[in-house]
């Protein structure tokens, strides 16, 4: 009655038309991540003997837990580090499984809290007690990756993943609505186009954009929030970075209005401005 009730209306969508009597509709992904939840920030409460498995469909990472882990102290680890890690889940296959793995020990490394220092690795093996054929542990193998590089290495790997989805014709953003999958205009594509020789690292922008689309514009995190899908995407990611300073080159993304003094490049067109940077 304390937990899952409250859990359950908060949920719960009802309404009333005359003639059609009561529709009770029930969002079970929300239901989903919210149990999740409830279990990660109880874990100082459960005794785990042997391997905690938790299995999700949808991806477990929340805007509330990625800005919590970011505010602390995060740095990247080297390239060469990453390249040989994202490398080794290409070869054994077992990139969506590390990523899962991945997303499920950022979440709890949010309530547990670890020393930024303490290796990943140990973390694993000594806390979520996960087996030594675990997809993410093979991945790591014997490199220094450490908490503070976390967030790095999600992004990398889900990147990595976003791009496999893609190049195989399939959608790499199921949960995103239909809102912000406009098609860009000619005009909007060739404005991006154009840009794209004065950004020096297209790779990071895609990441930036791909994060931005997840953790604010997914069916699952956004909530009561209502955005206007016409708006600016300059303008709405200098209002999710703050500043433009830490935009980066996402500020070389055009700001223009077409000849009826509409936005060109819009909020709606952030899926489409992706792909063309991983074109």
């Amino acid at each position: 009655n304390n937990d899952i009730l409250p859990l359950l209306i908060q949920c719960c969508d009802s309404s009333l038309k005359y003639g059609e009597g009561s529709l009770i509709q029930f969002n079970f992904e929300r239901i989903e991540i919210s149990l999740i939840e409830k279990l990660v920030q109880g874990k100082h409460l459960i005794d785990v003997k042997g391997s905690l498995s938790v299995s999700l469909t949808k991806q477990l990472i929340s805007l509330e837990t990625f800005e919590k882990l970011r505010r602390k102290n995060h740095e990247p680890p080297s390239p060469a580090v990453l390249n040989e890690i994202k490398e080794r889940t290409r070869t054994t296959g077992s990139l969506s499984n590390a990523l899962r793995t991945l997303e499920n020990t950022i979440s709890f490394l949010v309530t547990t809290e670890p020393p930024p220092t303490q290796l990943v690795r140990d973390f694993l093996e000594n806390v979520l007690r996960l087996p030594q054929d675990d997809s993410l542990l093979v991945a790591l193998g014997d490199h220094s990756i450490q908490v503070q590089h976390i967030l790095y290495l999600w992004r990398e790997l889900d990147h990595e993943e976003a791009l496999f989805i893609s190049r195989n014709g399939e959608d790499p953003f199921e949960t995103t609505p239909d809102t912000f999958k406009e098609k860009l205009s000619e005009a909007g594509a060739k404005a991006i186009k154009d840009t794209l020789p004065n950004i020096l690292n297209k790779r990071l922008v895609a990441m930036r954009l791909r994060e931005t689309i997840l953790l604010r514009l997914s069916m699952i995190f956004t909530g009561e929030d209502v955005l206007n899908p016409s708006i600016d995407l300059n303008d709405y990611l200098i209002g999710v970075f703050e500043d433009e300073q830490k935009m980066g080159d996402l500020t070389k993304i055009p700001k223009r209005k077409d000849a009826q003094g509409n936005n060109l490049i819009k909020l709606s067109n952030i899926v489409d401005v992706w792909n063309q940077f991983v074109s």
